[in-house]
């Protein structure tokens, strides 16, 4: 079995924040593509032994190149004037490398180039280096740079143009199982819909190649097992103890979500135009059982990460990253995926019993246009420009004196003033109704035991009955199984039959995994949600539905 990892050096925002100009160029070059990357495609030239006939050759550029020089080397490989790419930066950053993409698809490449490095215009530092391949990597720490400089000094062979595919700030560092000394992943997923984890995974290794690292928060880190993606996660914490010994630890995209969700009242909103508000740019994929959905209701000022939590419930809808970069909306499984049999079991298995729970209530919301005026602002002495303001409840057809309101939303608005303010806004009528269904199974002493959701905002009288459904269906599994196991394919969120000490299977959820990855094995202490199987059959009760009476706020 194989396990490495794959570190992606690069400096986060660098990409976006760089500026390249080109000079000594072809009219067909693209700046622009410098950092991006281009096309690297084998075109026909009259480069000497560049001109195969074997049909791999293109007559023209069908596509913009990032850079290619205007005119060929000269008999000694070199350039009487270097073609060079000046990139320049709106803030400054650091760097352990640059990785040059010369031209792959023909095995050509400057054999001699030159790096500056600037701060302002301070010359920070000035390399000289021979590569030695169509893809290189410059290793390099430099720090606070807001300026590169990179001059094109010769081709690996005599009569060539230079030919530069993209050029990226920082490295890809693979760290393999001779380096990796200890790989610890956990993975969490609430069946139950109601909580929304972020997984994390921690990687101590020993750098064999003596490289230097500049470690940065939010850097990628892709971790592989057996050649298959295991998780893509970004950099929290680093620690170095030794001259060349780190601990690097990770956390999936749903750790960087601790951002502003503005929310506001939606109206059958398909749930794939609201993930991709509270989403913005992050990569998500949503299973086939909620593309068509659709959703209403309110969703406060909150963290992006509540409101996607907000929405997973409204659907049904288990969260989980697991496999790559995507969030990744998936249904509740109700087949068995897996048998974990007493072989891969360690000894020291357990199984907590709780009470039962005797009701499971949930809230339904509703919001409606109403006619009553509130002040939200009264004489508020406002100086500055786009100031927020925020409020509990959700508002409509703000009026202002004294500042100009800049924006707004259900409960928020942004004002623009020098003086005293005052903002009024029209109330919406909040209605709640609350359905439940009893456990016919508690007993008098479990009569207490009440599950109740009534924060949840986007669940409404079309979709309150069914989270009522899926939520009374989970908490009808009272056991709680923990146990260290070889994995053989689980995963956090499989339903799973697992082998108990006592000769009894228990059916239920993976809720947590922990897991430790080596070259021989993966193992992991993993917690189980569910229930003997010989108490099955209390899944199959049904209970009482009623609602209570509506009260409008």
């Amino acid at each position: 079995m194989s396990v490495y990892a794959k570190y992606l050096d690069y400096p986060v925002g660098a990409k976006e924040a760089g500026t390249a100009a080109w000079s000594g160029g072809q009219s067909f070059c693209s700046s622009a593509l410098t950092m991006q990357g281009g096309s690297d495609i084998a075109i026909a030239t009259l480069e000497p032994g560049e001109w195969t006939l074997d049909g791999s050759r293109r007559i023209s550029p069908a596509t913009p190149r990032a850079c290619w020089s205007l005119v060929r080397s000269g008999d000694d490989c070199t350039f009487k004037t270097p073609p060079e790419i000046d990139i320049t930066f709106t803030a400054p950053y650091t760097a352990t490398g640059l990785t040059f993409t010369f031209s792959p698809s023909t095995g050509q490449y400057c054999s001699k180039l030159r790096v500056r490095w600037y701060s302002g215009t301070t010359l920070l530092a000035d390399t000289t280096a021979a590569p030695d391949d169509p893809q290189w990597v410059l290793t390099q720490t430099v720090e606070s740079f807001d300026r590169i400089n990179v001059q094109l000094l010769a081709t690996n062979h005599p009569g060539h143009f230079a030919k530069l595919t993209q050029l990226q700030i920082g490295q890809l560092i693979i760290l393999d199982e001779t380096e990796l000394s200890r790989v610890h992943y956990l993975t969490e997923v609430d069946p139950g819909m109601t909580e929304l984890s972020v997984d994390e995974f921690s990687l101590e290794f020993n750098d064999r190649h003596g490289r230097d690292y500049a470690p940065q928060e939010h850097q990628a880190i892709e971790l592989y097992v057996d050649n298959t993606l295991r998780a893509a996660h970004y950099l929290r914490t680093s620690t170095r103890e030794g001259s060349h010994f780190y601990t690097f630890t990770a956390q999936s995209v749903l750790g960087r979500l601790d951002d502003d969700c503005l929310g506001g009242l939606y109206e059958t909103v398909p749930v794939t135009a609201l993930l991709t508000d509270i989403l913005g740019t992050i990569e998500y994929s949503v299973a086939a059982d909620f593309t068509a959905a659709t959703l209403s209701g309110y969703l406060p000022i909150c963290t992006r990460r509540e409101a996607l939590q907000q929405v997973a419930l409204a659907i049904g809808a288990m969260v989980t990253t697991q496999g790559g970069y995507a969030v990744r909306l998936i249904p509740r499984p109700y087949e068995v995926a897996t048998s974990i049999p007493a072989s891969r079991i360690f000894p020291g298995a357990g199984v907590e019993t709780a009470s039962r729970v005797s009701r499971v209530e949930v809230v339904a919301h509703s919001y409606t246009a109403g006619d009553e005026t509130e002040e939200l602002l009264r004489a508020e002495p406002v100086s500055g420009d786009a100031v927020m303001y925020t409020w509990d409840a959700p508002h409509y057809g703000y009026t202002i004196t004294g500042g100009t309101l800049v924006d707004s939303g259900a409960n928020w608005a942004t004002i623009t003033a020098d003086g005293e303010v005052t903002l009024t806004g029209k109330k919406y009528v909040h209605t709640t109704r609350t359905l439940a269904k009893a456990n016919p199974q508690a007993l008098a002493a479990e009569r207490g035991n009440v599950v109740r959701v009534d924060g949840a905002t986007l669940l409404t009288s079309d979709n309150a009955a069914a989270a009522l459904e899926r939520l009374y269906e989970f908490y009808l599994l009272r056991q709680t199984l923990t146990e260290e196991i070889v994995v053989d394919g689980q995963q956090a969120g499989d339903r799973v039959v697992s082998y108990s000490n006592w000769g009894r299977n228990i059916d239920g959820f993976v809720t947590r995994m922990e897991q430790d990855i080596t070259r021989n094995a993966v193992t992991a202490a993993i917690t189980v949600a569910g229930l003997e199987l010989p108490a099955q059959t209390a899944t199959g009760y049904a209970g009482q539905m009623y609602a209570a009476e509506e009260v409008i706020f």
